[in-house]
Order: C-alpha cells, then sequence, then structure tokens
C-alpha cells in the first residue's frame, strides 16, 4: 500500500521546486480474518529538493508522516489485536490452542 505525499506537499517550501523521491520507509503489520493471513506492507516515500540541493549544497527532505500503530513497535494490527482478544476473553480459549489454530489455518 503507498502513502505518497500529496500533490501540493511536494513542493519545496524555500524555493517551490518539485521534491524528488530519495527514499522509502516501510512499515508491515500482521493482517488477519478468520482463517485468512496476510501481512500488509505500506510505503512511506521520502522526498528530497534536488534544485536545492544544486544551488546550496544541501537538500530539502520532506518524509511522508507514518500512520500510527496499535501497539508502538508492534507489527499487529487492530483486526488481529481484536480476534486474539475476543479468541482468549470472551471465548476462553488458552494460547496455546490459538497457536494450534492458526498452524492448521
Amino acid at each position: 500500500m503507498e502513502h505518497p505525499l500529496p500533490e501540493h506537499e511536494r513542493l519545496c517550501s524555500v524555493c517551490g521546486s518539485e521534491l524528488v523521491e530519495i527514499g522509502v520507509e516501510i512499515h508491515r503489520s500482521l493482517q488477519m480474518e478468520p482463517a485468512h493471513f496476510w501481512v500488509r506492507e505500506d510505503r512511506y516515500p521520502t522526498y528530497a529538493c534536488k534544485h536545492c540541493e544544486k544551488e546550496t549544497g544541501e537538500a530539502i527532505v520532506v518524509p511522508t508522516p507514518m500512520e500510527p500503530t496499535v501497539i508502538p513497535g508492534s507489527f499487529a494490527s487492530p483486526s488481529a489485536i481484536a480476534h486474539l482478544a475476543v479468541q482468549k476473553y470472551v471465548m476462553y480459549s488458552p494460547l496455546y490452542r490459538l497457536e494450534q489454530e492458526f498452524d492448521r489455518q
């Protein structure tokens, strides 16, 4: 899934030139539906102004802001956390049984 900066934000705040993508930060999260698992990869490009870099030797670097995660540092999505919480606390399934179920699926 791509998350580029809006076109109007890809202009250099100093000189008005169009910013050029110079890198990308990737966040992976485990997605799931019952009996269906997949990994969603979100890409957050970083942009730089090549015009300013030529003129001044220093580029203006603008990263795309990342969407916050439910648990910082975790790759679990809100749907995965909700499913695990329901299975454990509502259905009273122990974690080892959930693990066995996921292995079967």
